[in-house]
């Protein structure tokens, strides 16, 4: 009798920390994992049998003998032997730069705008800068991202010169610089390094004593070099170095004339992007 409930134990104890192997087909198969491969579980099954294989096609999940459940799909990782716990595999698309994208950037520097020539000299304006990026755009090739920009650049209370000397009286003007373009942003996988040149519409509205009115319309470039690190699956924060040149006209009315303008601004750009 005593030779018996030895044997009951030890076939219930085998038993409660077997592992178990869910089927598609709703079957649970208990045994001891030996092995997990790419194509393959393999097992020591309960009985008889000292060796069993499974394809991993037919399994739903794994359920080892310290409850550690694991999944056989492509968001779950596999337990290979000697591990006490699976790596998890990230989720078809995650931090990876493909489909829908849309960054934010918000920015700080230095610009200057100049009106050649203006009533017989050259009419500049200079100051610290901030600058508003809104893009929205496509990944058609992974890494490269295609999109359209709506930004804007300001240049707050700048100081005017005439003919590089300050004129006398208040001089403040705002001058904001306005651009609708289109860019492409290159990253360099996997250091999340990209480069993003943009081509513009562009026009400059001037807000103070010395100069009112808008500029018409012309053509800006602006380039920009960054890095960014994911902070979820989709989403990334970064900083970047950024110039933008811009080239337009102002029509001088009372002359009927137009002159030049240029515009210059750099500066540093911090971004939240979702790709």
């Amino acid at each position: 009798m005593r030779h018996y409930l030895v044997i009951f134990f030890i076939l219930v104890g085998t038993t409660a920390f077997a592992d178990e192997i869910f089927l598609n087909d709703g079957r649970v198969i208990k045994g001891k994992i030996i092995r997990v491969t790419d194509k393959n579980i393999e097992y020591d099954p309960d009985g008889p049998v000292p060796f069993d294989v499974f394809p991993r096609g037919q399994i739903v999940k794994i359920v080892y003998d310290d409850g550690t459940s694991v999944f056989l799909n492509e968001n779950a990782g596999k337990r290979e032997e000697g591990a006490h716990a699976p790596d998890a595999q990230p989720a078809k698309g995650a931090k990876e730069h493909d489909g829908f994208y849309m960054r934010f950037q918000l920015g700080f520097g230095y610009g200057k705008s100049t009106i050649n020539d203006f009533k017989g000299d050259d009419l500049s304006f200079k100051g610290a800068s901030t600058t508003f990026n809104m893009q929205l755009g496509y990944a058609f090739i992974d890494n490269v991202i295609v999109f359209i920009e709506n930004s804007a650049s300001v240049l707050g209370s700048a100081r005017a010169s005439y003919g590089g000397a300050l004129p006398s009286g208040d001089t403040k003007t705002d001058v904001s610089i306005s651009n609708l373009g289109i860019g492409i942003s290159y990253y360099f996988m996997p250091v999340n390094i990209y480069i993003s040149p943009v081509i513009s519409l562009t026009t400059t509205k001037f807000d103070g004593s010395i100069l009112k009115g808008s500029s018409n319309n012309g053509a800006g470039f602006s380039l920009s070099v960054g890095k960014e690190w994911w902070v979820s699956d989709n989403w990334g924060i970064g900083v970047a170095l950024f110039g933008y040149l811009g080239l337009d006209t102002v029509t001088e009315k009372s002359l009927d004339r137009k002159h030049d303008l240029s515009n210059a601004v750099f500066g540093v750009l911090f971004s939240a992007t979702y790709n």
